[in-house]
């Protein structure tokens, strides 16, 4: 649920910008539009790098990308939702821990989802935090679903490796400024997006976007210092882990 910190993070470690980077950035979040398992997208950055090397060498950015965003190797989403120093789970998973009753009012949700749905809203406190540091990626990742030359590279590229339909992989594509809230990614964008997921995958018809709009902000002002130290540490962790990932593989090219 963080798209943006995706881009950021991706973009950085690769020293490369472009419609492809954005899109390889949040693509592993897409495979449930394809038919795909969540768990496929966040498992197999490996392997797909690996695989492009061996049978596609000109898409090896986009594995590359691809392969900063879960938890195979150890990228963003290892650390913010599987480990972190400090406590049980992933960073924003430790950080939503003392918003648990907030979240079950705001989200009008069973306590058994509490801690997932509120690392969703730690998530988009990160999410509106870049934003303001960065508003320029809310344009990048929106110009990127409308290049169709980039989409169709990043879907027939991952279609081949995933073994699904590219036009499965190209609508997915096109669909993220409507299944994120990237337009201007404010709290009460974030809130509204959230909502309609709530609604659609749920069946929650009652959640509150004002109470979800505001805790978002409230975690985003209590948390800032954290969510600081958080970035600038995860970067280097993330960026060695996509280091040692490239050495091992490379050598398949020549």
């Amino acid at each position: 649920m963080f798209p943006l910190m995706h881009h950021y993070i991706g973009k950085n470690i690769a020293q490369a910008s472009g419609s492809v980077i954005a899109l390889a950035a949040v693509l592993p979040d897409l495979c449930v539009n394809m038919g795909l398992e969540r768990a496929f997208g966040h498992t197999q950055g490996e392997a797909f790098y690996r695989w492009t090397v061996a049978h596609a060498p000109e898409a090896k950015e986009i594995a590359f990308i691809f392969a900063t965003h879960g938890v195979s190797p150890q990228g963003l989403d290892y650390y913010s939702d599987e480990y972190w120093p400090g406590g049980e789970r992933g960073f924003c998973f430790q950080c939503a821990n003392q918003y648990l009753p907030q979240v079950i009012e705001a989200c009008a949700i069973p306590e058994k989802w509490a801690q997932w749905k509120g690392h969703n809203l730690v998530e988009m406190a990160f999410e509106a935090d870049i934003v303001e540091k960065a508003p320029y990626l809310c344009g990048e990742m929106i110009a990127a679903a409308k290049d169709r030359t980039a989409v169709d590279f990043v879907a027939k590229t991952f279609a081949a490796f995933a073994g699904v339909e590219m036009e499965k992989v190209a609508a997915s594509l096109e669909k993220i400024p409507v299944i994120f809230g990237i337009d201007q990614g404010t709290p009460q964008e974030l809130a509204e997006k959230y909502e309609i997921q709530l609604r659609l995958r749920h069946g929650i018809t009652n959640a509150s976007i004002p109470q979800i709009a505001a805790l978002i902000q409230q975690i985003r002002e209590e948390q800032q210092d954290a969510m600081a130290d958080f970035s600038q540490s995860v970067f280097p962790l993330i960026a060695q882990n996509l280091k040692v990932m490239t050495e091992k593989y490379n050598p398949l090219s020549s």
